[in-house]
């Protein structure tokens, strides 16, 4: 059946009960009337706003923030329903804030707070226009013209639930026929709705699967099938079935169990997920077999806490008995007192200078007749100022211009706010907020403030600053950036970057490691390297100083050819003890060279970190022959006449080319010889010869 068939139905049942008033009160002309539970549309939403280089949060950012998320919720259910329904256009009824984040981390208020995003979950309710201007049209068809308005879940919720219990955590729960409709209220106002498409007539239905009866007789032992033992029933056959109340009920249990379920779970849902502190029932379903327990425990509430309500809970109305302890009519006497005392009507505002009906459920606000006439606040907003792309040491980085100001809202011509109060005929205006500023930035906003520090060197002391750049050139740090802009930045911590930076690279030299060439080949010897001592502590290159720490630099020290022949392990000489001529003389035969650019380095010689060496190893290496005592020996030949030379080895002849080894005794023998000898002269070794380098002796 469609929407138009019923609306005709429901406008012959207008004009059928409006003639026969008429016979007994005369003519009708205003009719109040209400709107089915079933008709609300919630939506759970979540809105985040970017809060970075915003002051602490005040009231009105927090208010739009709560805008956004409506308008998010508003836009978010008419998406959900374009396709596959007819209404699309919704009216604010009202919305409940479930939780506050800052930085994605939960908070109890936003108020002051500062970060980087902010977040707000809220659940919001609407009602479709489409079924109000349904229900105006069939009225205004019936001759009639709308009084006033209600919700059921509101009719129901000012009748049962005084303002004073209203700051309490309460659910209503209307089990109909058709549906379930919930209301709750918190803090002294409803602030959720919602329907489960399940009620009374399922579980007729299921008994009617059950029994195979008709509609009507399942209905009638579902009535009673607590307070009757069995009951005979007509099949559609046509055969009478007799069937126990505990045997139908035990089948008959985990259905209403499901349905126990489904309730319970869309209650926790509107409830911010959890059970609220007490539980009203009403509808004909509320007399299901077991469904308030089932109900009870299900929400964890006490029994005192799930409570059946019917008209005798009206303390100050009297009905017929027969009414007042039934607790399906509790919804249309509802109704019928929310008509008489708090009637809902349309209110006319006037915005930008087009008018808007708004259905006057709670106090009307700025926020509710933005909401209703699709006012879209991010529209409204000025523009966020023109960044500046900046790099810093290669890495880009942009930053935005100032945030753009919130739209001005003016209420009858004078500056408001969105929670501000509104009522029949005002006119409001919204005026676009300014944009914000380009962006404006200096160099320290992007390296931060530093801070100088001092060193010392040989107790001189030197300051060392910050090295930027921007574009190639020296800046400072109050320097005004352009978009577009290279900074070059860096603090000065090692010793090589201080060094740089005071110009003392000279320094530098002084402490690179002692190193030669030898033989093509470069070697580094540590023991003789330049030092940098940090406070008395030897440290490297790459090592960072702090603030009045205090350095001395050690230059590279020469070496000696002799430490340098001992430090590589070179045989530089040989030695050889032995006899001549009954004296103990010691041999010494050099068995390398090392030359500097073609000069042959003695022992005395000192070699610098850099100098290119040769060595130069001799052929014959540790061999000593007769000929080496010679040029040790101070021989002095005679002047007249001929004298004969003898060389005698361990007392056997020899030669000067014959080799010697330690220990041998030698003898230099002159003899004449059929001659005459001018002079004789014994020939003795020199009484320095021993231990004298063979390079400084005479022959």
């Amino acid at each position: 059946m469609d929407k138009f068939t019923i609306s005709n139905q429901l406008q012959k049942q207008l004009l059928l009960l409006n003639n026969t008033l008429k016979k007994k009160h005369g003519p009708l002309q205003k009719v109040f009337i209400a709107a089915a539970g079933r008709s609300l549309r919630t939506e759970r939403i979540m809105a985040s706003m970017d809060i970075r280089n915003y002051p602490p949060l005040t009231a009105d950012y927090i208010q739009y923030l709560e805008w956004q998320a409506l308008q998010k919720a508003q836009s978010t259910i008419t998406n959900k329903t374009h396709h596959t329904e007819i209404q699309t256009d919704y009216t604010f009824v009202g919305y409940t804030p479930l939780y506050y984040f800052i930085d994605r981390q939960p908070i109890g208020s936003l108020l002051h707070q500062q970060g980087a995003q902010v977040s707000m979950e809220i659940i919001a309710t609407f009602l479709p226009k489409l079924v109000i201007t349904s229900l105006e049209a069939t009225v205004q068809r019936a001759g009639l013209t709308i009084d006033g308005l209600t919700l059921e879940p509101i009719a129901c919720v000012q009748t049962l639930i005084p303002p004073s219990l209203r700051h309490l955590n309460i659910a209503v729960l209307d089990i109909g026929a058709g549906t379930s409709d919930i209301a709750i209220t918190n803090e002294g106002t409803i602030t959720a709705y919602g329907m489960v498409p399940q009620a009374g007539d399922e579980v007729t239905e299921f008994i009617q699967q059950l029994t195979l009866t008709d509609f009507h007789e399942a209905e009638r032992i579902k009535r009673h099938l607590v307070d009757d033992e069995s009951f005979t029933f007509e099949t559609l056959n046509n055969t009478q079935q007799h069937i126990y109340s505990k045997d139908l009920m035990s089948r008959l249990f985990p259905f209403i169990e499901q349905l126990a379920h489904s309730l319970s779970k869309k209650i926790q849902q509107l409830n911010n997920k959890k059970s609220p502190l007490a539980l009203l029932i009403i509808g004909g379903g509320s007399l299901t077999p077991g469904i308030q327990e089932l109900l009870r425990d299900q929400l964890d509430l006490p029994p005192h806490q799930v409570m059946l309500k019917t008209l005798n809970s009206l303390k100050h109305l009297s009905f017929p008995e027969e009414l007042a302890s039934h607790p399906m009519y509790v919804t249309p006497f509802a109704i019928a007192i929310a008509a008489n005392e708090t009637p809902l009507r349309f209110v006319p505002i006037t915005i930008n200078g087009e008018t808007e009906r708004l259905l006057k459920i709670k106090t009307l606000t700025v926020k509710d007749v933005l909401l209703t006439a699709k006012y879209l606040t991010r529209n409204w907003y000025g523009k966020i100022g023109s960044p500046k792309v900046i790099t810093v040491n290669k890495q880009q980085m942009t930053i935005p211009g100032s945030h753009g100001k919130p739209p001005y809202i003016y209420l009858n011509g004078k500056k408001a706010k969105l929670n501000d109060a509104v009522h029949a005929h005002d006119e409001i205006s919204v005026v676009r907020g300014m944009s914000g500023e380009p962006a404006t930035i200096r160099v320290s906003d992007c390296v931060g403030e530093t801070e100088n520090k001092s060193i010392y060197i040989h107790d001189a002391k030197y300051t060392i600053m910050p090295l930027i750049k921007v574009n190639q050139v020296t800046a400072s740090t109050q320097q005004l950036l352009e978009d577009g802009d290279h900074i070059e930045y860096m603090i000065p911590s090692t010793i090589t970057e201080i060094f740089h930076s005071l110009d003392l690279t000279h320094l530098l030299e002084s402490v690179k490691p002692y190193q030669l060439i030898i033989n093509g080949k470069q070697t580094i010897i540590p023991p003789h390297n330049g030092k940098v001592i940090c406070n008395g502590n030897s440290i490297s290159l790459t090592s960072h100083v702090n603030h009045l720490d205090r350095l001395e630099i050690i230059e590279p020290r020469p070496l000696t050819l002799v430490e340098f022949i001992k430090y590589k392990s070179l045989q530089y000489k040989a030695s050889i003890t032995i006899s001549v001529n009954n004296k103990e003389v010691t041999l010494y035969k050099q068995l390398l060279h090392i030359i500097r650019e073609k000069e042959k380095l003695v022992e005395e010689s000192l070699i610098h970190s850099g100098d290119v060496l040769e060595i130069i190893k001799e052929d014959d290496q540790a061999r000593f022959y007769f000929h080496d005592v010679i040029k040790f020996a101070k021989v002095q030949i005679p002047y007249h006449g001929k004298l004969q030379c003898t060389l005698f080895k361990n007392g056997k002849k020899s030669s000067l080319l014959e080799e010697i080894q330690e220990g041998d005794n030698l003898k230099i023998h002159w003899s004449t010889k059929n001659y005459t000898l001018v002079r004789k002269k014994h020939i003795t070794p020199s009484t320095n010869l021993k231990n004298v380098p063979n390079d400084s002796r005479p022959y």
